[in-house]
């Protein structure tokens, strides 16, 4: 897929984004509940961290982390903007 077509088809293009998003939309068996410490610290390092507190993986993708945590992709995602945000305020 080329940049030009993803310009000229922005439904097809949303249409793509959304499977996508569906695909890691199974994994949400915590929805709605907070988010642990660490939950958030793999979130915003992109890590997996395992219950001993041993990273197991480095950069790890977000549909990776969506899963050992119960949440979705979107999720993730917006979590770490938040706390990006929050941060960013702080500083």
């Amino acid at each position: 897929m080329t940049k030009r077509w993803r310009e000229t088809h922005p439904k097809g293009r949303n249409l793509q984004r959304k499977v996508n998003y569906d695909k890691g939309a199974t994994f949400n068996i915590n929805s709605g509940k907070v988010y642990e410490d660490i939950e958030t610290q793999m979130i915003v390092d992109k890590v997996l961290i395992d219950r001993n507190g041993t990273i197991t993986e480095k950069s790890a993708t977000d549909r990776e982390i969506a899963k050992l945590i119960g949440r979705t992709v979107r999720a993730v995602q917006a979590h770490r903007t938040i706390i990006k945000k929050k941060i960013h305020n702080e500083a």
